[in-house]
C-alpha cells in the first residue's frame, strides 16, 4: 500500500500552496503503514495490520 498512499496524498496536496503542508500530508499518508514493521517482525503476521490502532484514520 505504500505505492497507493503516497500518490493519493500527492494528488490531494497539489491543491495546497504551502510546501510544508504538502510534505506533512505526504508523511502522514505513509505513517499508518509504519505498523507493518510490527506486523512482519514482532507479531508474526498473526493480526492483520489494519487492526492496529495506528492504522485508524482518526489517529
Amino acid at each position: 500500500m505504500f505505492i497507493a498512499h503516497v500518490p493519493a496524498a500527492y494528488l490531494l496536496s497539489r491543491s495546497l500552496r504551502d510546501p510544508q503542508a504538502q510534505i506533512a500530508l505526504l508523511i502522514g499518508s505513509v505513517a499508518p503503514d509504519l505498523d507493518l514493521t510490527r506486523f512482519y517482525f514482532l507479531d508474526g503476521q498473526s493480526i492483520h495490520h489494519h487492526e492496529y490502532l495506528t492504522h485508524r484514520p482518526l489517529l
